[in-house]
């Protein structure tokens, strides 16, 4: 006598096998798109095969890099008004130091 249980469960399998099959596979392309975006920032250039690709490349890291001391210069202006003078003058001391 066949449970009708039974019959159900292999088809449940399958069905939770195909659904992980398709999570994984949104996964790895989540992935695809997000190493895509870290060589943007992390440049191979011995792959640049053109003086555009170069210059493209250098032109979005430039453009980023003055995005973030755009932004460090606004949080340190908006911050430096709550430091105590000991730790401003601290703060300077790093400042200076760490450009050696």
């Amino acid at each position: 006598m066949m449970h009708f249980h039974s019959l159900e469960r292999p088809t449940a399998i399958t069905s939770e096998v195909e659904e992980l099959h398709h999570e994984i596979a949104r996964l790895l392309q989540q992935l695809d798109l997000a190493e895509e975006q870290i060589r943007i920032y992390e440049p191979d250039p011995i792959k640049f095969t053109s003086m555009g690709e170069l210059e493209s490349c250098e032109k979005r890291l430039v453009d980023t890099l003055s995005r973030v001391m755009q932004r460090k210069e606004y949080l340190l202006s908006n911050h430096l008004s709550s430091f105590n003078p000991s730790r401003l003058e601290v703060f300077y001391y790093l400042i200076r130091y760490a450009k050696m």
